[in-house]
């Protein structure tokens, strides 16, 4: 994960660097105050973003999605994240994060 201050484009700086296994999908909260990345097998990061300069890890859990694909940010609280064989839908508001709904063995409705 890097941040980089492109506040003039011809001159991008980086300003920090996280390490991480393998990084596929993030969002922002609409708040601006969080960052959530999906790590593959390390499962879902959460990062606090209120020193946006220098993102510090809140959570790391592969209880939030393992194999952790996609998510999506949506009205002011909810997400959706995507795993290998499931969607789950989280409640914001808090940490831990709290699952609100699952589909599961989606497999099965692909017709697989």
């Amino acid at each position: 994960l890097e941040v980089v201050d492109v506040s003039n484009a011809e001159y991008p700086q980086l300003i920090s660097s996280i390490a991480m296994l393998n990084p596929k999908g993030l969002a922002v909260d609409q708040t601006n105050e969080r960052l959530y990345v999906c790590d593959a097998d390390a499962g879902m990061k959460v990062f606090d973003l209120t020193a946006p300069d220098s993102p510090m890890i809140v959570t790391e859990a592969t209880e939030y999605a393992v194999d952790c694909l996609d998510l999506i940010v949506y009205e002011e609280n909810r997400m959706v994240v995507s795993d290998s064989d499931s969607i789950i839908q989280y409640d914001l508001r808090e940490l831990p994060l709290r699952k609100l709904s699952e589909l599961s063995d989606l497999d099965s409705y692909n017709g697989s």
